[in-house]
């Protein structure tokens, strides 16, 4: 047997549509298939109609079927399931005036499948077994209480498996008409209403609860009269009824969409989405058998309703779920379930002391790990800020000689960089608070180390600088030196035309300069480095080296052609006249010049 079962029932036409002369749109074509608007049939209200749409149930009733027919077919097979220890949820569903209150409640000369339910119940009870009742209703979302009419709007709690109504009544039952007394007294409290289409039109989901108990477990017998899914244009409902519609409509939507995500397997579904499907979570859910009552009529008045119900059943039959029998625990008396239960609570409590302990040995050791994690990031960071600071220098002094070092200082940063994200992946599992402020506390010490290296090298390079600076100021000043003394000499002893080519280079000097000025200090950045200047001065102090064995070379040749007799440029004697004083100077400057260029050279 399958766990949800779908049975149709076609009601027979009522005045309304008998006066409106309405034409039948629903074929039977036996016990289990049905015809909706069959090619033959011709509408008198001028629907749109699709054609020989053929739909297939476990059960299908025509206009003559009995409540009685129906409860021998498709219910009382149901509660042999029942009593051997199953769920059991029968639901009628349809639209307005479909039929269903008639089927589920009947009437005083036909018995609805309620009642004919009851009788079967109270002659199977065994006398080991108890039945409890309860009954409410769902009314814009607001769940009453109908068996105490000052439990309204009761809050619904979820259990394992299942989900409890807060406060609810349940009343044990012990006769069948003990029974009788308490529903017709409840169905006096449901709400309902005159509409367009039934004047005494149900306007809540109404829910009745059997309880069995036994020995070995507890199994539950719902009995649900869903009220009926209106079109507010043909019920002409409005204010407060046209409210009830849509709250009943609304839960009717989220009803089907269950269906729909349970005949799809879905993983998720629905179920939270309105009251009526969170009660009915148990049922839908494979731990209850199941019998959906469809409720139509064959007039094509109510078209489009009958084609949604017949649509809405048939979705229901591709649900496949895997009901499962309520077994309990062995029966223990009294005296040995307070054993177990003093027992239970002792080791309860060993558990929470037990957990306590755990608990703090943990955290101990949790917060060491945390704090050498810490530390030794810390420590990774530094050693990584350290060595980059020192690469970055390193390259600022643009030196051949640094380019070993550079490399394996790069090595050092890359090691010290996956040390730092290795460690940083392990505190993810840190999340308390006290946690990430210790973690916190430790970034900014990283912060701090960062910027201290980076003052540092800002310092180096600052430093360095102004020597560059100063050292070229002081060449400058000795080329300028070296230039007056040679333009000296080359006026004195020479004259300008032996000397010019060398002139003229060293006047070039003074325009070479002037892009050795270096940018203020302050404004450097480590990416703004060149070494302009300091190619500027080796230039220069390359073309001095050039130049002085010219310069030598000049000298000596004066030297030797120092008895020449004629008078020399710039002296207004004759060079024989005061040659030993002469010489002597010229001696004097020729060391001086020799010392110069040798500490240029040097430096």
């Amino acid at each position: 047997m399958d766990t949800f079962q779908v049975a149709v029932r076609v009601r027979p036409q009522n005045q309304k549509e008998l006066l409106n002369q309405s034409k039948s749109i629903l074929q039977i074509q036996n016990g289990k298939q049905i015809v909706f608007d069959p090619a033959t049939t011709e509408s008198a209200s001028g629907h749109v109609r699709q054609k020989n749409l053929g739909f297939s149930y476990d059960y299908v009733y025509n206009e003559k079927s009995t409540n009685t027919q129906i409860f021998n077919e498709a219910v009382n097979p149901l509660l042999d399931k029942l009593f051997a220890g199953f769920n059991l949820t029968v639901f009628a569903y349809g639209a307005t005036s479909s039929g269903k209150t008639f089927t589920i409640q009947g009437s005083q000369s036909e018995p609805g499948i309620l009642f004919q339910s009851l009788e079967q119940l109270f002659k199977r009870l065994q006398p080991d077994q108890t039945l409890k009742m309860s009954f409410v209703e769902i009314y814009n979302e607001q769940i009453n209480d109908l068996l105490n009419t000052k439990n309204v709007n009761l809050q619904l709690r979820d259990d394992v498996n299942a989900v409890q109504i807060v406060n609810l009544t349940q009343i044990k039952i012990e006769s069948i008409q003990q029974t009788f007394l308490l529903i017709n007294k409840a169905f006096q409290f449901r709400q309902t209403q005159a509409t367009g289409e039934n004047a005494n039109s149900s306007r809540s989901h109404s829910i009745l609860q059997f309880d069995l108990q036994t020995a070995t477990n507890t199994v539950k017998f719902l009995i649900i009269d869903l009220a009926g899914s209106e079109r507010l244009k043909r019920t002409n409902c409005e204010g407060q009824r046209m409210l009830e519609g849509c709250s009943i409509n609304k839960s009717l939507l989220a009803l089907g969409n269950c269906l729909s995500a349970l005949c799809r397997n879905n993983s998720y579904v629905p179920f939270r989405n309105s009251k009526l499907t969170r009660i009915l979570k148990e049922t839908l859910s494979g731990q209850s058998k199941v019998l959906m009552m469809c409720n139509v009529t064959s007039s094509d008045l109510q078209y489009e309703d009958t084609l949604n119900s017949l649509t809405y059943a048939q979705r229901a039959t591709y649900i496949k779920c895997q009901s499962k029998i309520n077994i309990q625990s062995i029966q223990l008396n009294q005296t040995e379930l307070n054993q177990i239960i003093q027992q239970l609570k002792e080791e309860n409590q060993q558990l929470i002391q037990d957990l306590e302990k755990a608990k703090i040995t943990q955290h101990l050791e949790d917060t060491t790990e945390l704090d050498t994690i810490l530390k030794e990031l810390i420590e990774s960071t530094s050693l990584l800020y350290l060595n980059q600071c020192d690469r970055k220098y390193l390259e600022f002094e643009n030196n051949t000689e640094n380019v070993k070092k550079i490399g394996e200082l790069q090595e050092l940063e890359q090691l010290a960089l996956e040390q730092s994200k290795q460690l940083k992946d392990k505190l993810k599992r840190f999340t308390t608070e006290k946690a990430q402020l210790k973690i916190q506390n430790a970034h900014s010490k990283i912060q701090e180390n960062k910027l201290s290296q980076l003052s540092i090298l800002r310092g180096k390079i600052i430093e360095q600088m102004q020597n560059i600076n100063a050292h070229q100021k002081h060449v400058i000043i000795h080329q300028q030196e070296v230039f007056e003394q040679l333009s000296q000499i080359a006026a004195v002893a020479l004259g300008e035309s032996e000397v010019a080519p060398l002139i003229k280079q060293f006047k070039r000097a003074p325009k070479q300069t002037q892009a050795q000025k270096a940018k203020s200090a302050d404004d450097l950045m480590l990416s703004q480095l060149n070494t302009q200047q300091i190619n500027t001065t080796q230039n220069f102090t390359k073309n001095i080296n050039i130049c002085e064995p010219k310069r030598i070379q000049t000298l000596e040749k004066w030297n030797a052609n120092a008895s020449r007799v004629k008078i020399i440029p710039g002296l207004t004697r004759k060079i024989s006249i005061n040659k030993y004083e002469y010489e002597n100077q010229l001696d004097e400057l020729t060391s001086q010049l020799n010392n110069m260029s040798g500490s240029i050279r040097r430096k």
